[in-house]
């Protein structure tokens, strides 16, 4: 990596997953390809030192790799955190304690959004098929690709989701389910 580009590295989802910048396989290789243009280098954590990166990007925050930054002497100017699971899945991610550990938050609740710590942030989907998709004529009425989630947090909406799952296996024979538990 040149020194007159800047590195940021990346801490994708935890510590330990989608290393080696492989991470960088789906649509947010777009995203690289982007900065690259720009003078930025975008890599996981471990393709670089991570006290030489002009930023550090967490996908959620872990303990571990809060450690990893601490130890190597990363600065809370160079953090930035991208807050992609919900309160429900990750609710310590939301205290005051965890986020004062970054310079700036990226979120999609509308509500913490204030355009100097907080930013607005949709995270791209998508997905590199294997083999082509099925004809339409051949596809059922509905599918539904989710992991099987619980949380016990005031309002969630995993509760839902089971009751419309069991709506559908009543009434739509054509109803698809995949995921994990």
């Amino acid at each position: 990596m040149s020194k007159h580009r800047k590195v940021w590295l990346v801490n994708p989802f935890n510590a330990t997953q989608y290393l080696q910048d492989s991470f960088f396989e789906g649509p947010l290789g777009e995203f690289q390809k982007v900065l690259a243009k720009h003078g930025i280098d975008l890599h996981t954590y471990d393709m670089a030192p991570l006290k030489e990166a002009d930023r550090v990007i967490s996908f959620c925050h872990y303990d571990a790799f809060s450690t990893l930054c601490n130890d190597a002497g990363v600065p809370k100017e160079k953090r930035v955190l991208i807050a992609h699971e919900p309160r429900v899945v990750m609710p310590a991610m939301y205290t005051k304690k965890i986020q004062d550990t970054y310079a700036h938050v990226f979120t999609f609740e509308d509500k913490f959004v204030d355009g100097e710590k907080f930013f607005k942030f949709r995270y791209p989907q998508g997905q590199n098929y294997k083999s082509p998709l099925r004809p339409f004529r051949m596809r059922k009425f509905i599918t539904l690709i989710n992991a099987n989630k619980y949380s016990y947090i005031e309002k969630e909406l995993y509760s839902k989701r089971r009751e419309a799952i069991r709506y559908f296996e009543r009434h739509e024979p054509g109803f698809d389910l995949y995921g994990y538990g």
